[in-house]
């Protein structure tokens, strides 16, 4: 009969009802699963992004401070304070000569065989009056020093200027305080020798980091991003 079909219709309706909610249920927790599991990565992402981030700040708290002395400085260098240290007819005294020497090694546009042959005859890290004269003549008296220092490129320091740095750094004066004695512009000059030499291992050290901090922000756009 038509009640009979009827009701079967309805015992059925309210059987695939009841399946189509039984699967909504499961759906939904499965989603409530999923977002929770997805927070809980999203919270160790965000974590693990705060620890890299901590550690390149950390490094650049270490180095920063002593670049931005190095290059207040030089930007304190006036051509009186130069002439004052740098005469030719009378040399400062050895470690004077030392810092000069450094420069002239950082910023010369000079064959390298020639710079290496002064480091060899010198292994002491001591500079021989000629060439000291030689290291004059070629820059130190310029006046556009100071902008040529500020505008010497400290991320690409090439491997044979630190290694004809190696004997003069090594001597147990070259400091910036020693140098400061012997002349306020030689103090300078020290320090920013010790950070050009310096500044090549923070990037060594920051290189990771900044390519884990690329990956991470990648990653976090994936899993905030509908």
């Amino acid at each position: 009969s038509m009640s009979s079909v009827a009701d079967e219709l309805r015992a059925t309706h309210a059987r695939l009802t009841a399946a189509e909610l039984a699967a909504a249920s499961k759906l939904a927790g499965e989603a409530r699963e999923s977002l929770v599991g997805s927070e809980a990565e999203l919270q160790a992402h965000r974590a693990s992004m705060s620890k890299t981030r901590a550690a390149a700040q950390a490094i650049l708290d270490q180095t920063m401070p002593e670049l931005h002395a190095a290059i207040a400085g030089i930007q304190k260098i006036q051509g009186n304070m130069l002439t004052e240290v740098l005469e030719p007819r009378k040399p400062p005294p050895s470690l004077g000569m030392a810092v000069c020497f450094t420069v002239w090694i950082l910023l010369a546009a000079r064959d390298t065989a020639e710079i290496h042959q002064h480091t060899r005859k010198q292994g002491e890290g001591e500079v021989d009056r000629d060439a000291w004269v030689e290291c004059l003549m070629d820059f130190v008296q310029d006046a556009k020093l100071p902008g040529k220092i500020l505008d010497f490129d400290l991320e690409n320091v090439e491997q044979w200027r630190t290694e004809a740095l190696s004997p003069f750094l090594a001597r147990a004066d070259f400091t910036v305080e020693a140098a400061s004695r012997v002349g306020t512009v030689l103090g300078y000059f020290a320090r920013w020798v010790l950070v050009a030499v310096a500044h090549p291992r923070t990037l060594l050290q920051l290189g990771p980091l900044r390519q884990e901090m690329a990956m991470q922000e990648v990653r976090l756009r994936e899993l905030t991003e509908p």
